[in-house]
């Protein structure tokens, strides 16, 4: 019966077992989701030929590469079918893995997610995601799986000086995510990647494009920091989504900056006692904070007119 149904059909039947949820390919916390994979989506194209051909543009749509091998098998891939790599939309790298990383961007132009991590060790080569970081310009970025500790070695400075130099030089870029694990460094208790690399805050502060940046809190106390004062000072910026390991309400807002405050979007943690995690609502926040008051007046006075 399969052999009868259109391309078209059987292409959104074989669909939703090989596209990854952005939920997973988007999560930033400790511990990678595709750690636990028990199977590959890949099998589905070994029924027949006509499965593959139908499927292979929603298998490449997503990729996750968590390891050298599947960054070589990749690379490998696209240098025999080209084509391939027009597919790729969003693409999820746990790691360094050599120089393969490199060969994959000219085959894959246009990538619009990026996300990747910053536990790179010293015995990393990060030549090839250095590469990969430079020729792409993607929309959203995510950082992932943040280091137990401040990490700092040869290439770990080489792949956080190229995500802050090309940031400010990316044309697409909209949104941008900070890891939402913890940091575990003895001079920064209770801290994220917001506040180890400031400098990320900076490069974020000078990009043009960029609109939304999604914020981790890991401690319900403090002052503004260096990192949040860069990010206040971005205009362009117009939500910051702020989540928590914590039930997060208006009294956490004042250790943001005050022109940051009408910008934030609350996204409130799953508490103990089975919370939804439903957004909260921001005490700060001004309708139409974006333009004169004179506009602002006018609408107002229309939509009341109306009511």
């Amino acid at each position: 019966m399969a052999s009868k149904l259109a391309d078209e059909l059987l292409k959104e039947i074989l669909a939703p077992p090989l596209l990854v949820p952005d939920e997973l390919f988007a999560d930033t916390g400790e511990v990678s989701p595709f750690s636990r994979a028990t199977y590959s989506a890949a099998d589905a194209l070994l029924v027949c030929k006509r499965w593959m051909r139908v499927a292979t543009p929603a298998l490449y749509e997503t990729v996750i590469i968590r390891s050298t091998a599947q960054a070589q098998a990749l690379a490998f891939a696209l240098k025999h079918n080209p084509e391939f790599g027009r597919y790729i939309k969003k693409l999820r790298i746990e790691g360094a893995f050599g120089a393969h990383l490199g060969k994959i961007a000219p085959f894959a132009p246009n990538i619009t997610d990026f996300c990747f991590s910053l536990a790179l060790y010293a015995d990393a080569n990060v030549n090839g995601l250095v590469k990969l970081m430079v020729a792409l310009d993607p929309v959203r970025v995510l950082l992932t799986t943040a280091p137990s500790k401040a990490v700092k070695n040869k290439g770990h400075s080489e792949v956080l000086n190229t995500l802050c130099t090309r940031i400010p030089k990316w044309t697409k870029f909209r949104t941008f995510h900070y890891s939402s694990s913890y940091c575990g460094a003895k001079q920064w208790p209770y801290c994220t990647e917001c506040d180890i690399y400031p400098e990320i805050a900076l490069a974020l502060a000078q990009s043009s494009s960029l609109r939304a940046v999604h914020l981790w809190l890991q401690s319900a106390i403090g002052i503004p920091s260096s990192a949040h004062l860069a990010l206040a000072g971005n205009t362009m910026i117009v939500d910051f989504y702020v989540d928590a390991g914590f039930v997060l309400d208006g009294s956490h807002l004042q250790r943001f900056p005050g022109t940051m405050r009408s910008k934030l979007r609350l996204v409130r943690q799953k508490a103990e006692s089975g919370d939804t995690g439903a957004p909260l609502s921001n005490p700060f926040y001004i309708p139409l904070n974006n333009t004169t008051a004179g506009t602002r007046a006018t609408i107002w006075s229309r939509i009341l007119s109306h009511a």
